[in-house]
């Protein structure tokens, strides 16, 4: 009867301990998947942040260029409106004229020259 006592005594000891170590186990396995799932998440908000980051650079950007775009077109615009100033001044003029038509076939090629001229005009206006 003492050796059977001995005998359940140790493998119950044996089976406590066994419990133990699973136990013991299983925790450090769930540590370190809450480990895993900690630096996943924090490569994962640096990813966001990165990304979040590069989309701020690129809307910056494309504001910048939308900017530049508009400014074009407006400077067109203006270069435009101008040269149909100049023709319907040119046209109000006598015709058969050989000067005032090469003139304004020069205009017509060259739509920078008036805004040339009306700025200038523009600044002698100012100074006077």
């Amino acid at each position: 009867m003492y050796k059977i006592s001995q005998i359940l005594q140790s493998s119950i000891v044996d089976v406590v301990e066994k419990a133990a170590i699973n136990e013991s186990l299983s925790t450090e396995l769930k540590i370190y998947q809450l480990e895993q799932n900690f630096e996943f998440t924090q490569m994962s908000t640096q990813n966001i942040q990165r990304l979040i980051h590069t989309m701020k650079e690129n809307i910056l950007e494309l504001s910048q260029y939308s900017l530049q775009v508009v400014y074009k077109c407006k400077q067109k615009l203006i270069s435009s409106k101008l040269l149909t100033k100049k023709i319907n001044n040119y046209q109000r003029l006598p015709k058969g004229e050989l000067g005032q038509s090469i003139e304004l076939i020069n205009l017509l090629q060259n739509p920078e020259t008036v805004a040339i001229e009306h700025k200038q005009n523009i600044s002698s206006f100012a100074k006077q």
